[in-house]
């Protein structure tokens, strides 16, 4: 998920979207499935992840198949 617009408004006015589970149909939010990224930048640029400082730009974004187990509650019908 990547916010096209980083101001403070912008990310306020996500949350709604983000509670309900509708991050598709934001204007605001371009929204990719991928197996791997790299994101790279021609300025120096720190990276976020998870509310996190980490590495400068580039990083590259690697999911491990079946490396994150997750319990979740039964869904109700």
């Amino acid at each position: 998920m990547i916010l096209k617009d980083a101001s403070i408004f912008s990310k306020l006015s996500v949350i709604p979207d983000l509670l309900k589970g509708d991050v598709v149909a934001n204007d605001n939010i371009e929204y990719i499935k991928a197996r791997n990224i790299k994101i790279s930048s021609d300025s120096e640029l720190e990276s976020d992840v998870d509310g996190d400082k980490s590495d400068n730009l580039p990083v590259e974004i690697k999911v491990l198949a079946q490396r994150v187990e997750v319990f979740s509650k039964p869904k109700e019908d």
